[in-house]
């Protein structure tokens, strides 16, 4: 959008977004380098955020969720069994997607010593499953367990199949005010295509 608003190098424009799942307009700021384009989303705040016991054919995971309007984050750091089995984590995200309200269900598997997500996103009106190459509310997941773990405003590049995304939160007096994603896109190639 920024791109056929005729941003040029060294400018930003503010896109304003109607995005699923989110209340009122999402404000995207662009920048253009001449090259590259870098994005930063307002992330809406999470509705709450909670660490819950999940059960699983008989096994319990200790799990963080993040619930953001429209999507939910289950997350479990790397130390769960089965975050590497791609059968577990697509089960695991059905079964536990009936414990919540939200169309969609993230299931997040987060190595906090590389600030590594492996995204999963399953949505309910269409039976379907999704194995995100970069995720936004996933990033914006990571960065609100790490600010609730740590009782602190961060700000990780969260690193996913895709690439790099930036989590930023500001964290104050036990709450997170502020919930943003940034990251960088460009255009390989562009065209015409007749079919």
């Amino acid at each position: 959008m920024a791109q056929e608003a005729g941003i040029k190098p060294g400018e930003r424009k503010d896109i304003l977004l109607e995005v699923s799942g989110a209340k009122g307009i999402v404000k995207c700021t662009v920048q253009y380098d001449g090259a590259v384009y870098t994005g930063t989303v307002d992330m809406p705040l999470p509705n709450k955020f909670e660490k819950k016991t999940l059960e699983y054919k008989g096994r319990i995971y200790e799990v963080n969720v993040v619930f953001l309007p429209g999507i939910t984050h289950v997350i479990f750091d790397k130390e769960v069994p089965g975050k590497n089995n791609a059968v577990f984590m697509e089960e695991a995200v059905k079964e536990w997607s009936r414990l919540f309200e939200a169309e969609a269900v993230g299931l997040i598997g987060f190595d906090e010593d590389t600030y590594t997500i492996t995204p999963l996103v399953y949505v309910k009106s269409t039976d379907s499953l999704y194995w995100e190459r970069g995720c936004g509310t996933g990033t914006a997941a990571a960065g609100v367990y790490m600010s609730y773990k740590y009782r602190q405003s961060v700000d990780i590049p969260v690193k996913q199949p895709g690439g790099i995304i930036i989590a930023k939160t500001e964290f104050e007096e036990n709450s997170l005010r502020n919930l943003k994603i940034t990251g960088k896109v460009f255009f390989e190639h562009e065209g015409y295509l007749e079919v």
